[in-house]
């Protein structure tokens, strides 16, 4: 009874492997189509997180470009608002220096009149004298005749 007990399962032993075999042989196929997907997809993910890594690299460019523009931008800010303030600054000196040229022009007017006046002054003066200067001479020449 020992030996037919062993041959027994020597038997289910070879039928389980033999059993095993044959679906081996069945689901290898599948097993393949399995194993060919998995690696396909190591792979996808291999390159969607080489592409991530890349993605990040280019944010933190392009964050760090960023701040250095809104830097750049506030520094140009700050210079425009200087370049207003000297523009402000710059039309109330045209203001106040055409205020001062317009008080000069009038000065100016005032002494060419006043230059006139006293041309003309002096004219008449220059007459008044050629005419006493004729009185004279012909008072001379009444006194040397008379003489």
């Amino acid at each position: 009874m020992g030996g037919a007990l062993i041959e027994i399962i020597i038997m289910l032993v070879v039928a389980a492997g033999l059993g095993f075999g044959i679906a081996w042989l069945f689901q290898k196929n599948k097993l393949d189509i399995l194993q060919a997907l998995y690696d396909q997809k190591v792979i996808d993910y291999d390159t969607l997180s080489k592409k991530h890594e890349d993605l990040e690299k280019n944010h933190k460019t392009t964050q760090a470009e960023l701040e250095e523009r809104k830097s750049e931008i506030n520094k140009l800010n700050n210079t425009v608002k200087l370049l207003n303030s000297d523009l402000d600054n710059s039309k109330k000196d045209i203001t106040r220096l055409n205020g001062e040229l317009d008080t000069s022009n009038s000065g100016l007017k005032e002494a060419q009149e006043q230059n006139e006046k006293i041309s003309s002054e002096l004219e008449q003066a220059k007459t008044d004298l050629q005419e006493l200067n004729d009185q004279n001479e012909k008072l001379k020449a009444r006194l040397d005749s008379e003489n």
